[in-house]
């Protein structure tokens, strides 16, 4: 699969990312704190997203900077749908809140296509490395609003995908990831 079609999926699913943050940031700004954090990571989504059509750009303007992957936007694609669920749905509560976006953060669907374009070209694997840390940073934000709030995130190896449907075992041969039907 050639590179750039792996952007226009990352592209809308980093925006619906976006989109559900800043929903929540909305949802719980009573509480300051939270809205606070919630509004942090919806703009950063949104620089995720900027970030991604940057490099769709690059790469349509120079086709030999990327080459031929081993991936699919499927993965993306799946997570982008999960996404569309919950900016359909009422807020959850900010313990749930946190405990989805924190397996959205781990997703594979936020890393899969990532590592795959590192493979293209070393220009492209600065520029992902960047959005990487700040997913990075996301999940840090996440695990100390956690622990401030005394909210439980479950632990969730990167190689699994919390955004598995329910049910469906991980590739480790555990029990089911995170569930999105929580909701």
């Amino acid at each position: 699969m050639k590179a750039e079609r792996i952007f226009r999926p990352l592209w809308h699913f980093e925006r619906a990312v976006g989109d559900l943050y800043s929903l929540w940031a909305t949802a719980f700004e009573r509480d300051h704190p939270a809205g606070f954090l919630w509004a942090k990571l919806a703009s950063d989504e949104g620089g995720h997203a900027n970030l991604v059509d940057y490099q769709r750009r690059m790469v349509r303007k120079e086709p030999g900077l990327a080459g031929d992957l081993e991936a699919s936007p499927l993965e993306i694609e799946r997570g982008y749908a999960r996404v569309q669920e919950l900016l359909r749905t009422p807020p959850p509560d900010l313990s749930e809140a946190v405990r989805l976006a924190y397996a959205l953060e781990i997703s594979s669907a936020e890393g899969h296509a990532r590592n795959a374009v590192r493979q293209a070209h070393p220009d492209l694997r600065r520029l992902l490395e960047c959005l990487g840390g700040e997913e990075g940073n996301h999940r840090g934000r996440l695990e100390a609003f956690a622990q401030a709030r005394g909210i439980h995130l479950p632990e969730v190896p990167e190689s699994d995908s919390p955004l598995q449907p329910v049910g469906q075992p991980s590739s480790s041969g555990g029990p089911p990831p995170i569930s999105w039907s929580l909701l």
